[in-house]
């Protein structure tokens, strides 16, 4: 017989970084599924919306005028999941457009976004679900926020959460289902009560979340708040770096 798998995780290892998903076979029981997993882009249909600061002109819609309105502009795009069973039959075929993951994501960083593949993380039994992660970001830019799809085995949406909302301060952590129902997001628990409890805490950065066992979750946290140093003189310009200062919690 080999050797059960141990339940705990090297938390030395720290998972960081872009990640697109491809199709994948997997088993629930003894039964053989396969994913089909694919993004496309419709450029007959332009999306435009306002920036929130972070899209800058290279995305405009109109050039000569984005300094005044701020309009960016990308196009329609679309992920599709498909379940295949042992036989080849489709099971379900669910389509998510760019507009479904505006509660999850910046509404600009969607719009100009090359639609990407979600990647599979594992199904749950106790909940009957499937979990996708679907990295979301400014194309040629290391700007990105990350969205987790949860399905139901037919095809249904049951949730749609934040992964991560900035790839810089992004914790280490992996979204994973559980097998008492609970769903880790990496920003906050989804309990199998349809509770949450959020991991995030006010004036503190959250810089891992690593399970430990099943049972057991670990965070990390560095406390203060990041605040702008007072403008330097010419003088002290030529002598020290302006930086952003880390100050402790008052």
């Amino acid at each position: 017989m080999p050797a059960a798998q141990p339940d705990t995780t090297d938390a030395s290892r720290t998972v960081f970084g872009y990640r697109e998903g491809h199709d994948t076979t997997f088993l629930i029981g003894r039964q053989r599924y396969r994913l089909l997993l694919r993004a496309e882009t419709d450029s007959t249909q332009p999306l435009v919306t306002t920036t929130e600061g972070i899209v800058g002109g290279a995305f405009a819609d109109d050039t000569t005028t984005f300094a005044q309105t701020g309009r960016v502009r990308g196009y329609a795009g679309r992920q599709i999941i498909t379940l295949l069973d042992s036989a080849g039959r489709r099971v379900f075929r669910r389509v998510l457009h760019k507009p479904d993951f505006y509660s999850v994501a910046s509404r600009d960083i969607i719009t100009v976004s090359n639609p990407a593949r979600p990647a599979f993380i594992g199904y749950q039994a106790a909940s009957q679900m499937l979990g996708f992660t679907l990295p979301i970001g400014i194309p040629y830019s290391d700007v990105w926020q990350q969205g987790l799809i949860l399905l139901g085995l037919d095809g249904r949406l049951k949730r749609l959460a934040t992964t991560y909302s900035s790839s810089w301060d992004a914790p280490d952590c992996v979204p994973r289902l559980l097998p008492d129902g609970t769903v880790l997001t990496c920003e906050e628990l989804l309990l199998p009560n349809q509770q949450r409890m959020s991991l995030l805490k006010p004036q503190a950065q959250l810089v891992a979340a690593l399970m430990l066992t099943d049972t057991t979750l670990c965070t990390m946290y560095r406390y203060g708040q990041y605040r702008s140093q007072p403008a330097l003189t010419a003088s002290e310009s030529d002598e020290e770096d302006l930086s952003a200062d880390f100050q402790g919690p008052e």
